[in-house]
């Protein structure tokens, strides 16, 4: 529902993009958590946020279930992988694909002002306890024409480039400049699990990245 707190939990594979941008034409408010978090840091960030919803993996619903029951605002528990089945502990677990089978074709995007929140950011804490920072639509814009404007050696092409980046969408880069100069100017984002130093060149040859 609009002005949901809807976390994602996963790590980089496709459904990540998918339940990020879904979020976001739902009217709800998106956040991401580092696949590294243990039980701890995501108490801390579910609780602290009020979050309705996660989405997750069959691997890493674990730690949810763990910390479950200490957060009341949690209602639904969303797993994309076919492990499904193996995790249904909670009746808060659903299935994206069984979800998505469901699902009408027909989506009306919710109305949205640009001042209107859409993600909540996390520090990191290194100088004290993790703050939430609300973000709103107009700010993920301006990062993405920002950095769309650019010229010289960061100098985007409309409708040609080929960008990658190793980072996770729960980074700051990675989600408001490599995912939203994307979305702004066109063009194909190469989203790595992570950096491999011995294969990165070779990455970058393969995915044709500009």
């Amino acid at each position: 529902q609009k002005a949901d707190r809807v976390f994602i939990f996963l790590p980089t594979i496709p459904e990540r993009n998918v339940a990020f941008l879904g979020t976001l034409k739902c009217g709800a408010i998106a956040g991401t958590l580092f696949a590294a978090f243990q039980e701890e840091a995501l108490l801390d960030r579910l609780s602290d946020s009020g979050a309705s919803v996660v989405v997750t993996n069959a691997e890493l619903y674990p730690r949810i279930q763990n910390i479950q029951n200490r957060l009341p605002a949690l209602k639904t528990v969303i797993i994309p992988d076919s492990q499904t089945a193996e995790a249904q502990g909670s009746t808060k677990v659903i299935s994206y694909r069984d979800a998505m089978v469901a699902a009408s074709e027909e989506f009306d995007c919710a109305p949205m002002k640009k001042d209107d929140f859409a993600y909540m950011l996390y520090t990191s804490g290194t100088t004290g306890r993790p703050k939430g920072c609300m973000l709103s639509n107009a700010y993920f814009l301006w990062a993405g024409e920002w950095y769309a404007a650019l010229d010289g050696v960061c100098s985007v092409g409309r409708d040609t480039e080929r960008v990658m980046t190793p980072l996770p969408l729960s980074h700051m880069n990675a989600m408001a400049c490599s995912t939203m100069v994307i979305l702004t100017a066109g063009g194909c984002l190469v989203q790595l699990d992570r950096f491999h130093p011995q294969t990165w060149l070779r990455s970058a040859r393969e995915s044709g990245a500009t």
